[in-house]
């Protein structure tokens, strides 16, 4: 979930030890939020089908030269927030009516999307109720959190 609301965000910032992951195979579901449609256009249908169809994880290092990620940091992970922050104030600071102008600009960013992105969250929503509908997502889901639960070391 994560990453596919990475999709839909003006500003992603990541640290350079992040990595970005769509499990859906591996939890018997199917793309959601619009991701089908809008992960091939960011990041390019070949990268796109290596993460969702494969499962395989894309480094921050890759989410930035494909344009998931708008800026690596190299900072201890409790300072991030506080980084970030403060690109954004020091940005934004001393021009009047900044504010209005960004979300105008964002409005005018995703103009020519709404109605496609629309489109594909219902197709999706349709396409994951039928999934867990079927009673198969439940044991791939449990499997997939034991095996995420054992790697990690939270026994």
């Amino acid at each position: 979930i994560g990453t596919t609301l990475l999709l839909h965000v003006d500003l992603v910032f990541a640290l350079r030890s992040a990595y970005f992951w769509i499990p859906f195979i591996r939890a018997c579901i199917v793309p959601e939020f619009a991701s089908s449609k809008v992960l091939p256009e960011v990041i390019g249908r070949a990268a796109a089908g290596r993460m969702v169809l494969l499962g395989q994880k894309l480094t921050a290092e890759e989410a930035f030269q494909r344009g998931l990620v708008g800026e690596l940091l190299d900072c201890e992970p409790k300072l991030a927030v506080t980084k970030v922050a403060q690109t954004l104030r020091e940005s934004l600071q001393g021009i009047p009516h900044a504010g209005s102008a960004l979300l105008e600009s964002k409005r005018l960013m995703r103009l020519d999307r709404v109605d496609s992105v629309k489109r594909a969250i219902l197709v999706e929503l349709e396409a994951v109720t039928r999934r867990i509908a079927s009673g198969k997502t439940g044991d791939a889901v449990a499997s997939l959190r034991y095996q995420l639960d054992h790697q990690s070391g939270h026994h």
